[in-house]
């Protein structure tokens, strides 16, 4: 319990420090949510090496069955990329955690197993870990949008008075097409494949190392399997998975009451609390995504284990209410393209 208690002391560390009404209700509401979470930090490890080694061993069988079914026939090879899909999905999960430190106590442990299980998602442990730290850093800063990998959001002000080219530009990007049939493999697929001057230097390592396997195994299967078998196999799973991260990670953050404001008016327990949503939806669908639905629990406390999300839940949400929404209403959230400065809401383009 101690590093949890040290936990406790630095976010409410940073809400003072970052924050321009650290007495204020914003932080004091995050205070008593760390209290309340701060017993479900702890780790069960046996059950952590579990879902670590299940999730890899299916992972891995699936993909070569894939590879073998597709003897008799390319189709054959569709019948697991759903399982693909839901392991890659798992995949993510603990890559999550271990970026947080939450999955095991060692660094060195939380490093070996996220890179193990990032390899197969396309997107580097170091890399993640560190786009992901700046944007629980930033979240909801007007100021900072350039720093945090959040999804491009101008505010009522900045779109009016924006040329034409540029407005174009934002339309499409927020746009349904682009948010599900080219983001999602845009983003992890190709930006994901290149250094980059925002990433640190272990970041920037991880691309370099983790794409120079990437063509060497590439070359191995066009050496041995066809385009169509390759692409059906390895890559249509990755497509999924990427849908589903990327439209996830957009309704966490992207809904009408969100926050945003700028610096000198910025609040980090705001923004962590109210900032993010919990998305309520199927069993099924929390165990898919390991639990990160409830993503404000985990802005206030990052290194709650995925598995400990859903008590912490029920545990917080009968002392404090805060944001839920339906995963199936999120579809109407696309609808939001704008932040109002003036109604502190996400609204729709003007007519």
């Amino acid at each position: 319990m101690h590093k949890t208690r040290i936990e406790l002391h630095y976010v409410v560390y940073i809400c003072e420090r970052m924050s321009s009404h650290s007495n204020d209700r914003a932080l004091q509401e995050f205070r008593r949510a760390a209290e309340i979470l701060k017993p479900f930090c702890k780790k069960n490890i046996p059950y952590a090496i579990y879902q670590w080694a299940s999730t890899l061993s299916i992972l891995s069988g699936s993909l070569i069955a894939s590879f073998w079914v597709s003897q008799f026939g390319w189709y054959y090879s569709l019948i697991f990329v759903p399982i693909s899909t839901a392991m890659l999905c798992r995949c993510y999960v603990i890559v999550h955690d271990c970026g947080h430190r939450s999955f095991f106590r060692s660094n060195l442990m939380n490093d070996i197993a996220g890179n193990i299980a990032a390899f197969p998602m396309f997107i580097p442990h170091f890399t993640w870990k560190y786009i992901h730290d700046v944007h629980h850093a930033h979240v909801g800063n007007l100021d900072r949008r350039h720093e945090n990998p959040e999804t491009w959001t101008m505010t009522v002000a900045e779109y009016n008075s924006s040329n034409r080219l540029k407005k174009g530009l934002y339309r499409f990007m927020r746009s349904r097409f682009w948010r599900f049939a080219v983001a999602p493999w845009a983003v992890f697929g190709v930006l994901m494949r290149f250094p980059n001057t925002k990433f640190d230097w272990k970041g920037n390592v991880s691309v370099i190392v983790y794409d120079m396997l990437y063509i060497g195994i590439a070359w191995w299967l066009l050496q041995h399997f066809s385009i169509a078998v390759v692409l059906v196999s390895a890559a249509l799973p990755l497509v999924g998975f990427f849908t589903i991260a990327f439209y996830v990670f957009y309704a966490q953050h992207q809904f009408e009451d969100t926050y945003w404001e700028y610096t000198d008016d910025w609040n980090y327990a705001a923004a962590s609390f109210h900032g993010s949503t919990y998305l309520s939806a199927p069993k099924w669908f929390h165990w898919l995504s390991g639990n990160v639905m409830h993503h404000n629990i985990h802005h206030v406390i990052s290194s709650i284990p995925n598995y400990n999300l859903a008590k912490a839940h029920a545990a917080l949400s009968k002392e404090i209410e805060y944001p839920e929404i339906s995963i199936f209403e999120t579809w109407n959230l696309l609808d939001f393209k704008l932040w109002d400065e003036e109604k502190k809401k996400m609204v729709g383009f003007p007519s």
